[in-house]
């Protein structure tokens, strides 16, 4: 998106900001060995749809990631559930690989506020005009360059237009990054369709901008092997509810009315550049914690008015609605049969890979590994950690479960 703002000059910006704490300054791991066969090992097998390389521009790229600046890292991996499940619903719908996801990340650093000083703005970096011809509106009051939703939709748009140009998805990131109008001279200048052989016809930024996707796909992939942990954001930016408004809503008030943290109320509803929600026909919605979904429907008589729930939260509901039914059940069958006779009904939910049972640690969701979805995935979309995941369910680092295999999650 021509954005000029690099990850090296965010970093303070970035790790004092949104994580509600400061990280602690890195610590420095034995340096990298570009001809280490392992690091290599796991960069190619990425299940990236690019020209992959492993050379000493990648290797410098994840040395900053999982090294000089692991504060940065942490916080990165905490951002991921508030914004990657609106990613990758998006680049499922429209068809479009799921490691598009990691763009935000490079881009905006998940910042969904953040400005360059050229004019991008946005967790997808778009220039004013940009925007506004994909249909993003961006006045004195709106900029829904910083909506996470349309902002996101309004990319696959302009990715698809990218790849509908290139056909090739490495061309796609250069182009995102500098313009198509720049990488089509360095086509001509090269006589080559590869990134790598066009690479040095390109800005400097650009021919940083794969090497540094690569390296966030990495570190988004392997950071547990390099004891990164995450971040976690409170409940109230993972387990959300977005309804739609039409009246005129002063967020300052409704945070006190509803007894919610202005920093979670802003953060939550990035596009309002003034603090309200000027008057529409519906147009506009507001995002809450879902544990105040309940409270704001009744005051605003908005029950219907709930457009969704993040996936964290609607995971959650499903699994309890789930253990209500189940118990439900439990209870018709237990005036006729011993229960210990019976075994405990598993409940299948909505997506058919998924289940609710009971186990001897209590009720566990059950979720069948498919291909595209990691453990990462898994852990983000039902609101655990990941190394707590791998603990619940015994799984070594260096025996990774199978497609097919059943990781379960304790509710």
């Amino acid at each position: 998106m021509n954005i000029l703002i690099s990850l090296r000059n965010l970093v303070f910006f970035l790790v004092l900001s949104f994580s509600g704490n400061p990280a602690e300054p890195a610590s420095i791991h034995t340096c990298l060995d570009v001809a280490d066969p392992e690091i290599e090992k796991r960069v190619m097998s990425l299940p990236l749809k690019l020209e992959l390389r492993y050379n000493n521009q990648v290797k410098e790229q994840i040395e900053f990631f999982v090294e000089k600046h692991r504060g940065l890292s942490s916080t990165l991996l905490g951002r991921a559930p508030m914004y990657f499940p609106i990613f990758e619903d998006a680049l499922r719908t429209h068809g479009l690989p799921d490691e598009l996801k990691f763009l935000p990340v490079i881009e905006a650093a998940l910042v969904p506020y953040v400005s360059s000083h050229v004019g991008a703005s946005g967790l997808w970096q778009f220039m004013k005009p940009t925007a506004q011809l994909y249909g993003l509106k961006v006045t004195n009051v709106v900029d829904e360059r910083r909506d996470p939703h349309k902002s996101t939709q309004a990319a696959m748009h302009y990715l698809n237009r990218l790849y509908n140009i290139y056909g090739d998805w490495t061309l796609v990131l250069a182009a995102y990054n500098c313009g198509d109008g720049v990488v089509n001279s360095a086509l001509r200048k090269s006589n080559s369709r590869s990134y790598w052989d066009i690479q040095k016809y390109l800005p400097r930024q650009t021919q940083e901008f794969v090497p540094k996707f690569i390296a966030v796909a990495y570190m988004m992939n392997y950071y547990y092997l390099h004891d990164l942990e995450p971040n976690v954001l409170p409940d109230d930016y993972v387990f959300t509810a977005t309804i739609k408004v039409k009246d005129k809503i002063d967020l300052k008030h409704l945070a006190e009315d509803f007894e919610i943290d202005w920093e979670v109320m802003k953060r939550l509803n990035p596009s309002f550049t003034k603090g309200f929600i000027p008057r529409s026909n519906g147009e506009h919605t507001l995002t809450l914690p879902e544990a105040k979904l309940y409270d704001f429907a009744i005051a605003y008589d908005a029950m219907n008015d709930v457009v969704a729930l993040s996936p964290a939260a609607a995971s959650r509901r499903e699994a309890l609605l789930a253990i209500a039914e189940a118990n439900q059940r439990k209870d018709e069958i237990s005036g006729t049969r011993p229960i210990n006779n019976l075994p405990f009904p598993t409940l299948m939910t909505a997506n058919g890979t998924e289940a609710i049972r009971m186990e001897d640690e209590g009720y566990i969701k059950v979720v069948k590994l498919t291909r595209g979805k990691s453990l990462a995935d898994i852990a983000r979309e039902n609101g655990v950690e990941l190394v707590a995941l791998m603990e619940f369910n015994r799984i070594d680092v260096n025996s990774p479960p199978k497609i097919g295999d059943q990781i379960k999650i304790r509710i």
